[in-house]
């Protein structure tokens, strides 16, 4: 079993962004042979050629090589023929970072890449306003909707927090919409914690602040110890570390 919710967006539902799109990307293969078919592809004599880009291990995926030959498989049943592309995590990194109009990826059909969504800037300014393409940022499409651009620069203006949260929602239906993306699941993220650890609530996130520590106690090895900003700091660096 993988621990992991289906995706509609880059936020999971119950966030405060989510938008609760009217656009759903649903396993429907009928539908798809069908779209398939309006554009010329029959899945038997014709069918449909693609590649992706993957990495079979890194940076906390869940099972990503298992994941992306059930996606391939899906395809191959109705008439998309996808050739995986996999190469190592580190490297694949920097093929994200220059994008697609790039010569060593613009033969590519796409990359599925996992990335976290901490904030707003993260999850949507640096990825969807079209500003923001390589070698500036990460909107690797590059997509371009001048109406996302302003919803994105609005957010960012002095506004009370119903009115930024607001044009975020619109943002993540407006994309949904248009699909430069296929989102596909959320890593529920499960960790396994020592029984004599006490004390620590885990946040919905890859990342974790052990400042939540700083002024109350978190037993560890049976023993309850106030948590100075410092020991945090230690705590909070080593857990990164293991990311980088």
């Amino acid at each position: 079993m993988i621990p992991a919710s289906p995706a509609a967006v880059s936020s999971h539902p119950g966030h405060p962004w989510y938008g609760n799109p009217k656009q759903r990307y649903e396993y429907d293969p009928a539908k798809a042979r069908e779209l398939l078919r309006q554009a010329g592809y029959d899945g038997k004599d014709k069918r449909a050629k693609t590649s992706m880009l993957i990495s079979t291990s890194g940076s906390g995926q869940m099972l990503p090589l298992a994941m992306n030959e059930f996606i391939q498989e899906n395809f191959r049943e109705v008439g998309i023929d996808m050739e995986l592309v996999p190469i190592e995590w580190n490297v694949m990194i920097q093929r994200y970072f220059k994008g697609f109009q790039h010569p060593d990826s613009a033969g590519l059909g796409g990359i599925n890449i996992s990335l976290h969504f901490v904030g707003a800037a993260w999850g949507l300014m640096r990825r969807f306003h079209s500003a923001y393409a390589p070698p500036k940022s990460t909107n690797i499409m590059p997509y371009n909707n001048p109406e996302v651009d302003r919803l994105l620069e609005a957010a960012e203006a002095p506004l009370n927090l119903e009115s930024v949260t607001n044009c975020w929602r619109k943002c993540m239906r407006i994309i949904v919409e248009d699909a430069p993306w296929v989102f596909i699941v959320h890593d529920l993220n499960p960790r396994a914690m020592n029984t004599k650890v006490k004390g620590f609530v885990q946040a919905q996130s890859w990342f974790q602040d052990f400042d939540s520590g700083v002024g109350r106690k978190i037993a560890i090895g049976g023993k309850d110890a106030p948590r100075s900003p410092e020991e945090c700091r230690a705590y909070r660096s080593q857990y990164f570390m293991l990311w980088l």
